[in-house]
């Protein structure tokens, strides 16, 4: 179905964002998929967001992808030093290093008082710290605002963990699923999650 829609797309292909595919495949390090993708820069358009917060930036697909689409500014923040390097490299090549800000910073400890109001933030960073990025960030995203959060099914793990023979993986699992039940209970939020790719939500900030 994924490769179905995606060939309907009209877009000319960008040699910079398949060749930043190509090295997110051979470095093993996930990107978002095509039809979460499009489906967020939609929601940037219709709500004319400006200012873009990304946690867990990995090599910068997501940030110059949305840039280019949708003419806003990102800054992202990575914690891994060398995925950082490549993002960072890859930002130069693409020409948008004024409008993608890349730090390379653990999310969690980072002050946020400098960072600004967004109207938008895109959390794809460690799975089991989901509700502390809320707790952290909330306060820096404009009401009206929205939170996206992505993997929220986790390979359709979230919905049946009784399969999971994984300790480990039964315990991050949990852990989505606690999240889940509170952004979709917290009433400042007016909160909805997709089967888009692997589980998204939306979480608009009513007050």
């Amino acid at each position: 179905m994924s490769e179905y829609l995606e060939s309907l797309a009209i877009d000319t292909p960008d040699p910079l964002l398949s060749s930043i595919k190509e090295q997110a495949f051979s470095m093993k390090v996930p990107i978002i998929k095509t039809e979460t993708l499009a489906f967020i820069e939609q929601l940037i358009m219709v709500a004319k967001a400006a200012r873009i917060l990304e946690i867990g930036g990995g090599i910068g697909y997501f940030a110059i992808q949305v840039v280019k689409k949708t003419k806003t500014m990102v800054t992202s923040i990575e914690i891994d030093e060398g995925l950082h390097e490549v993002a960072k490299a890859n930002i130069e090549a693409s020409g948008l290093a004024s409008k993608i800000t890349s730090i390379n910073a653990d999310a969690l400890a980072l002050e946020t008082s400098s960072l600004g109001l967004f109207d938008m933030i895109f959390v794809d960073g460690a799975k089991g710290k989901y509700r502390a990025y809320f707790d952290k960030f909330k306060d820096i995203l404009k009401v009206g605002g929205f939170f996206v959060f992505d993997n929220l099914l986790f390979r359709g793990q979230v919905a049946n963990p009784e399969t999971i023979l994984s300790r480990n993986r039964r315990q991050l699992v949990n852990k989505i699923r606690s999240f889940n039940t509170f952004i979709m209970n917290d009433l400042d939020y007016r909160t909805e999650i997709y089967p888009l790719g692997d589980g998204i939500a939306l979480a608009i900030k009513l007050r």
